[in-house]
């Protein structure tokens, strides 16, 4: 076929050294101008692949396990607890399936020697998910991701809970997932990632939380983005001028504070383009508002201003005001 090396590196990491798939691979290059595109295309859906798992792999199975591999084919890792949560069935463990899958080497690949997570090879995870998209409708297909996101978010696993949610196009279950995990991936610093999931959120979803815009422009004054930050709060404010009984509200806490932690971002956001006289103002409203039992984000909105007066040159008024925040930082 004339490959290259980076070419065949590519093929055979697609493949995953099946041999089978590989010798497809080929045939299905023969004539072809653009050997690069195809490998980088090549796919459970590609009509030779398609052809021989229909033919050889999965048609050869009982009802049973066809029906278990196309509704876990939508999971990027199975094990047991969670292919039971899916599947719901009491006639059968998704454990012994697995391991009978494995041990009839069905394209499952375990990913721990506990052999407690697996996954599918992805040539057949793909014919997996094109089957099942034909055979099933959207509906069946989200009620799936639903009860997938759902054990995820049991488990601690926000992420993986997120993405089944949009999967299934439960804008309102990911925007939930969201506001409640924003305060932990914040104070873990990853606020990146959480903003890149915000992104997936459609607007209408967006405008109705107000906790949820705040939270997006504090991670944007965390990232830096003083302008996007601004535009956030802005409509956060703008979502608070509602009536009460439209706005979704998960983090009550959070909301009750709303006020206070608007002013706070803003304030941050002035102190790093150097507009001192704005720090100060939103800095003092922030404080008037602030609850007295929120000690943490007193000692932040202290801090604030202390750097304030020490860039201004006010540096009795800093020392003051750093003593406080480590004072208040310690009681927090």
């Amino acid at each position: 076929l004339h490959l290259s090396a980076e070419d065949v590196a590519a093929l055979e990491k697609r493949t995953e050294g099946w041999v089978a798939g590989l010798q497809l691979a080929a045939l299905s290059m023969q004539g072809k101008a653009d050997t690069t595109e195809f490998i980088r295309s090549f796919s459970g859906a590609n009509q030779f692949v398609l052809d021989y798992l229909l033919e050889e792999v999965l048609h050869k199975q009982p009802e049973t396990v066809q029906g278990f591999l196309l509704h876990t084919s939508i999971l990027n890792r199975l094990s047991s607890s969670l292919c039971d949560a899916l599947l719901q069935s009491t006639n059968s463990s998704a454990q012994e399936t697995l391991e009978t899958l494995e041990h009839d080497n069905l394209f499952v690949i375990p990913l721990d020697n506990e052999r407690r997570w697996y996954r599918y090879h992805h040539l057949f995870r793909d014919l997996l998910r094109q089957r099942l998209s034909q055979k099933y409708s959207k509906e069946e297909i989200a009620q799936l991701h639903i009860r997938a996101s759902e054990w995820f978010e049991q488990h601690g696993e926000i992420g993986e809970a997120f993405q089944h949610a949009i999967s299934a196009a439960d804008f309102d279950r990911a925007a939930r997932l969201l506001e409640i995990s924003w305060q932990a991936m914040d104070e873990s610093f990853q606020t990146g990632i959480w903003l890149g999931w915000v992104n997936q959120l459609p607007l209408s979803v967006r405008r109705l939380r107000p906790v949820l815009l705040t939270q997006v422009g504090w991670a944007y004054m965390d990232a830096g983005n003083a302008e996007a930050s601004e535009s956030s709060l802005r409509d956060a404010e703008n979502s608070l001028k509602r009536p009460l009984e439209e706005l979704v509200i998960v983090e009550a806490e959070q909301f009750r504070t709303l006020p206070a932690r608007i002013a706070f971002a803003r304030a941050y956001n002035a102190q790093t383009q150097n507009r001192f006289d704005d720090v100060v103002r939103y800095v003092e409203t922030a404080l008037d508002i602030i609850p007295h039992e929120d000690q943490y984000m007193q000692a932040q909105a202290s801090s604030i201003l202390s750097t304030t007066y020490w860039a201004s040159g006010e540096l009795d008024k800093s020392f003051e005001l750093m003593s406080n925040w480590v004072n208040a930082a310690q009681q927090a």
